[in-house]
């Protein structure tokens, strides 16, 4: 009967040592940082979208309300085999419309009309009309921006004869600028008056962001 109890003993302490004594602890640890960052990535995202809220209850506008609607069709020209191109583009009460008609070689010359919306009509302003008492400070950013481009044309081997005999670059009048909306800038175009034979480097574009610009435009 003893040999009986100690033969029991011994396999209850065998079974013990085999399934319990290898068990590993689990890792507490990890679980508790985990738990513990995720509070702070929870409060943060809390706070960064109250200060967007509350950003945006100041009365700003929000940024994609800097963004101008355009529509671009293609009429049938009867001189080429290549479409004339209408873009009509609004942002607010304003609207422009950008026609780009092809020579006989594809290339697109353009013009542009400029309107505001008054009293339920979209009537022809001139460019100054666009822009308050602050587009002198406007006018002068571009300016800088066409004499700038212009260099980089007057020192490229490829483009710099073009240049020879052409009197200096000049201050341009804001309205003898071409203007149009695009979908988030408003776009001046300056041309240099060059020969068509220098017909790509025959002016240049300068945009602004509507977000930027908004400021100078009259409301």
């Amino acid at each position: 009967m003893k040999n009986y109890h100690k033969v029991v003993l011994a396999i209850t302490s065998l079974f013990l040592f085999t399934y319990c004594g290898d068990s590993k602890p689990a890792p507490a640890e990890s679980i508790t940082i985990l738990k513990g960052n995720v509070p702070t990535v929870l409060a943060e995202t809390t706070a960064s979208e109250n200060l967007i809220v509350e950003n945006q209850n100041e009365g700003e506008p929000k940024p994609s309300s800097y963004t101008a609607t355009c529509l671009e069709e293609e009429e049938k020209n009867p001189e080429s085999e290549d479409p004339i191109i209408i873009r009509t583009c609004t942002y607010r009460n304003y609207k422009t419309i950008t026609t780009g008609t092809p020579d006989f070689k594809g290339r697109y010359s353009y013009r542009n009309s400029l309107f505001k919306l008054e009293k339920g009509e979209y009537k022809v302003i001139d460019n100054s009309s666009l822009f308050n008492q602050r587009q002198d400070d406007l006018l002068k950013r571009i300016n800088e921006k066409i004499k700038a481009n212009y260099l980089v044309y007057l020192k490229d081997p490829e483009s710099n004869e073009c240049f020879e005999g052409v009197e200096p670059i000049r201050d341009f009048k804001i309205n003898e600028l071409r203007i149009d909306f695009e979908a988030n800038q408003l776009v001046f175009h300056a041309e240099f008056e060059l020969s068509g034979a220098c017909f790509n480097v025959g002016g240049t574009s300068i945009p602004f962001k509507l977000q930027e610009i908004d400021p100078y435009i009259n409301k």
